[in-house]
């Protein structure tokens, strides 16, 4: 459909209202608490500041207003950024790593092509690691892409196997926590391959410095308790 504006015509659909960080604050969906058994936070989140047209939305956002976000009310110590370097220049954000950092989060790079995977087990095990040593020390580390569903979900997934669930626990938390997240049947069969990787690692001793293992159940109130193979209660 097209319509006369004082801009002249305009194609309402190709051209819907803009999303800004004003209209359309971020937020971050974090893991339960008490998930990953770590004093700190997980959470999710698509690009800061991106420039795009999305599934739904036109987003023309702010980076400095997104930060500005995740660093004061979500008090955000870690950003872990998924998107490729031409991804960077697209969505109009070429210096979010630089901007991070300025802004006092630590700020890690880990591209990932859109709708893909990992490049190898061994890096995305390196990632995990990071992640969850930052958590273990109180850290709170938001990880996102470009939408903040397919590899963002996926990475926080290797996080939940990496304390001790399954490939399916895994992925029924992620998506109550973010619905839609892990988009493809790669970024599945990736998490059971890193599943896999992770036991067999753990077994020969390979993983020296992450924190033990620590797996939560749901009990009959919804509530997180620990698993009894482990013998560990959850904080809070």
């Amino acid at each position: 459909m097209r319509c006369r504006t004082g801009k002249g015509m305009v194609d309402l659909e190709l051209d819907p209202p803009a999303r800004t960080s004003d209209t359309d604050p971020i937020r971050v969906d974090f893991l339960p608490e008490g998930a990953l058994g770590l004093a700190g936070r997980t959470g999710m989140c698509f690009a800061p500041g991106k420039h795009c047209l999305g599934k739904f939305a036109l987003w023309r956002r702010d980076l400095e207003k997104d930060l500005d976000r995740l660093r004061r009310h979500y008090g955000s110590n870690w950003l872990v950024t998924l998107v490729q370097a031409h991804e960077l220049v697209e969505l109009k954000i070429p210096d979010l790593l630089e901007r991070a950092r300025a802004w006092g989060l630590t700020s890690r790079w880990f591209p990932v092509r859109d709708y893909g995977i990992p490049t190898s087990i061994a890096s995305t095990l390196m990632l995990v690691e990071d992640i969850l040593i930052a958590n273990g020390q109180g850290k709170t580390v938001v990880i996102h892409c470009k939408g903040g569903l397919g590899r963002t979900g996926l990475v926080a997934a290797c996080c939940l196997v990496a304390r001790g669930y399954s490939h399916s626990e895994a992925f029924e938390i992620i998506r109550r926590s973010r619905p839609g997240s892990i988009e493809t049947a790669e970024q599945e069969a990736f998490a059971h391959k890193f599943a896999r990787a992770y036991t067999e690692l753990m077994g020969f001793g390979a993983l020296p410095h992450l924190h033990p293992p620590f797996h939560h159940a749901a009990d009959a109130r919804g509530e997180w308790v620990s698993s009894p193979r482990y013998g560990r209660s959850a904080p809070g």
